[in-house]
């Protein structure tokens, strides 16, 4: 198994690894290196940098220093401010710029619920944008 039991809570019942961790004797093993943003594996100087910048904000993040991570990923643009009302339009918006440059995208959701109105939402702007009608 493998997680971070310092992360999202479980639900109690079935909570294997906390479980290990307390009865089993087994020491955990963390690392302490950051590994997947790697700057490495970029595909140009530019990216290169915002890999960099990541990482930062990242080791900002993991060493409990959340407001310079925060400010680090808002100075990179990484962070979109908006309103409740707007929230899944926006999500939207950036789905598309960051699809129509190429890039790899992933949306992560909490409810089925908001799963449902953001592929609905992100379906409407990319046959906006595109002209192309899909099948729902």
């Amino acid at each position: 198994l493998s997680g971070d039991t310092r992360q999202h809570g479980p639900v109690e019942a079935c909570d294997a690894l906390v479980a290990i961790e307390r009865h089993s004797g087994i020491t955990p093993i963390e690392l302490h290196s950051i590994r997947r943003q790697n700057p490495e594996l970029a595909r140009d100087a530019a990216e290169r940098a915002q890999i960099r910048a990541y990482r930062q904000a990242v080791a900002a993040a993991a060493g409990g220093k959340i407001a310079e991570s925060l400010q680090r990923l808002k100075a990179m643009g990484a962070v979109v401010e908006c309103s409740l009302a707007t929230q899944v339009e926006r999500l939207a918006e950036e789905y598309v710029r960051h699809y129509r440059g190429k890039a790899s995208v992933l949306v992560v959701s909490q409810t089925w619920t908001e799963v449902q109105r953001v592929n609905e939402e992100v379906r409407c702007q990319r046959r906006s944008v595109s002209g192309v009608k899909w099948a729902v």
